[in-house]
């Protein structure tokens, strides 16, 4: 059971949120950040990617096959960097792993 609770913001009671619909922010990524996923996620990224998407059979971080429904993304090897080789990952096992260097 969910019960009302003000918002951050104004105080209006809402239902499953920390703000009402009015006042509840907008994420806006700041220019150096959305440069970096400019740089980061470029065509010739996202041609590597389709690549190794095809091809994949194994998380690279889990080493478990990929079944029939599993979000697989590529990974860069090299966690921010641009030129960085691309493994498949499981989307799970790669969000985990966020930008800590590989063990």
């Amino acid at each position: 059971m969910s019960f009302n609770s003000p918002c951050l913001k104004c105080g209006i009671l809402v239902r499953g949120s920390s703000y009402c619909g009015g006042c509840r922010p907008i994420r806006v990524d700041s220019p150096e950040r959305q440069a970096k996923k400019r740089q980061l996620y470029n065509a010739d990224y996202r041609k590597r990617r389709k690549q190794i998407k095809s091809q994949a059979t194994h998380c690279h971080l889990c080493g478990k096959a990929f079944e029939f429904g599993d979000s697989i993304e590529a990974d860069h090897l090299i966690a921010g960097h641009p030129d960085s080789p691309l493994a498949p990952a499981h989307r799970e096992c790669n969000r985990r792993r966020g930008n800590k260097p590989l063990v």
